[in-house]
């Protein structure tokens, strides 16, 4: 039999076929091709496969429960075990608290607003048990002496000035069980979650005297899936991200009736990536509720004072009467770096 009539190698081709219908999504949807962090063709296609085989990464923590894809980050793990989150209270409140008196002795009104992990809120969802090694690890299930409420009760103690979101949230989570408070592929609470803390945050103005004016809710129905950090952790490369069903679960979209402002007097934010900057984000729905104007500093992935030296770099000086804002979610707590600000 002549060579050429030999049966050509079904593999290669096979693998050259599926990368060029891959990397047709790119060009349907006018996508840019692959940055460095997928490497390769090949590499997307190693991430897809791990996922569907159901790896995770190291840095992620996922589950299925009624045909949901929920992702979780390994970070907000410390803060799940009482000892650690004793430690990481103590640390964060000794931080915070020379800034705390030295602003409130000037006469500015300080909130820390205190967002609890989602893990804390979630953990039913996740049917494993903690080791010593703080590594999620198969059944037997059970307490491994888990107290997430612990780091909660030691804020509470050394910060009473602060607003803990962590029994609102379990409370509106046990009433409504399917409404997301965290995005299902990410760390960061939805814009539902961030108002339910707005609701929060304005109960407490108003037993202070800082608020008149109750906030008035305004639904604005689903919202379309949002990026996600996590996914980016295997990387999830985006034609893949865009198909899956995993991946495309909405949530609720919320804003409020904007309350005339007081130009008098201020609201500065010193925020994070929980922010946001839109009407339905954190951001936007305290600028509608509070009735001042705002100043807003906001620099994500800088610790918690990254807004601090914002402020710093333009020169921001506080007044008497102004009303500070100081978000401090705990599912990455950063204390190094930038940390808490000491001037």
């Amino acid at each position: 039999m002549r060579s050429w009539l030999r049966p050509t190698p079904l593999f290669p081709l096979l693998v050259v076929g599926v990368l060029l219908f891959f990397h047709g999504f790119y060009w349907e949807r006018g996508l840019r091709p692959p940055g460095d962090g997928y490497r390769t063709p090949f590499a997307e296609l190693g991430y897809v496969a791990r996922y569907l085989s159901g790896q995770t990464p190291d840095r992620v923590i996922a589950t299925r429960r009624d045909g949901r894809l929920q992702l979780f980050f390994d970070g907000e793990i410390p803060v799940q075990l009482p000892d650690s989150g004793t430690r990481i209270g103590q640390q964060l409140a000794a931080a915070m608290r020379p800034t705390i008196d030295r602003l409130t002795a000037a006469g500015v009104h300080v909130i820390p607003v205190i967002v609890p992990t989602k893990l804390s809120m979630y953990r039913d969802e996740l049917p494993y048990a903690l080791d010593t090694r703080s590594r999620w690890t198969v059944p037997p299930a059970g307490d491994q002496g888990e107290n997430p409420e612990r780091i909660h009760q030691v804020i509470a103690e050394q910060l009473p000035e602060a607003i803990d979101l962590y029994e609102p949230f379990r409370t509106f989570r046990r009433t409504y069980p399917d409404r997301r408070l965290y995005l299902p592929l990410d760390y960061h609470w939805t814009s539902l979650g961030s108002a339910i803390g707005v609701l929060e945050v304005s109960r407490v103005l108003m037993e202070r005297g800082l608020l008149t004016t109750p906030p008035q809710w305004v639904s604005l129905g689903a919202q379309p899936p949002a990026p996600s950090t996590l996914t980016d952790l295997y990387p999830i490369p985006r034609w893949y991200l865009a198909r899956g069903r995993d991946f495309q679960e909405q949530t609720e979209a919320v804003r409020f009736v904007t309350i005339p402002a007081d130009e008098s007097r201020r609201l500065i934010l010193s925020g994070t990536s929980f922010s946001g900057g839109a009407p339905h984000d954190f951001l936007g729905q305290l600028r509608s509720v509070v009735g001042r104007p705002m100043e807003a500093f906001v620099r994500p992935n800088n610790g918690y004072a990254g807004a601090f030296l914002r402020m710093k770099e333009v020169g921001l000086q506080f007044r008497t009467g102004d009303l500070l804002i100081w978000e401090v979610p705990l599912c990455c707590i950063n204390l190094e770096g930038p940390g808490v600000p000491e001037s």
